[in-house]
């Protein structure tokens, strides 16, 4: 009996301690930031590249130009290929950090804060930026900005009121909207 009772405590000891060491390992993984496995340097000036997953799953490609209005917004256009319908459309003030956290916005167009606005156009649905970041790589030369960026899209279902959600993650290379 008193072997049993011993066996007992051990078997609980180990269960405790591997069912601590399973918390620990799951509380890592939510602190660990998964970087975008898009590498802007793989791109051509005027490209994108970003990978949609959730209520659109699709790969986007195409051109991308930047353009900054008179109110010191930057507004980049990505414009998929072939269908140029299909895109993404960021825009930003001039802020002065490299990284800008996107906050959740259901607006009708640009916003005055530093944050990054998103708008993807997938035919009939226009997503809206609700969260996520893009970490400028290069923007002090007035020929291009570089940058990564991964975002979380929302759109309302017309027919049902449900909502949509696409994760965007993607990096671009833009040259300004005058040149070819």
């Amino acid at each position: 009996m008193l072997r049993a009772a011993y066996t007992s405590y051990i078997g609980t000891g180990h269960l405790f301690k591997w069912g601590l060491a399973l918390l620990w390992l799951v509380g890592c993984q939510r602190d660990v930031s998964v970087p975008s496995p898009l590498k802007p340097h793989a791109l051509q000036p005027g490209r994108f590249l970003v990978v949609l997953q959730g209520a659109v799953t699709d790969t986007l490609e195409g051109t991308a130009r930047f353009r900054q209005d008179t109110s010191g917004v930057v507004v980049v256009d990505l414009s998929g290929q072939p269908d140029n319908r299909r895109g993404l459309s960021l825009e930003w003030s001039s802020a002065q950090a490299d990284t800008l956290e996107a906050v959740r916005r259901w607006i009708a167009g640009p916003s005055s804060s530093a944050f990054v606005v998103g708008y993807l156009d997938w035919p009939p649905y226009t997503f809206v930026t609700e969260a996520g970041s893009l970490v400028l790589i290069e923007r002090s030369r007035t020929d291009r900005v570089v940058a990564t960026f991964r975002l979380a899209l929302g759109a309302l279902d017309r027919r049902t009121g449900e909502p949509l959600e696409v994760e965007a993650i993607g990096s671009f290379i833009a040259i300004p909207v005058s040149e070819k």
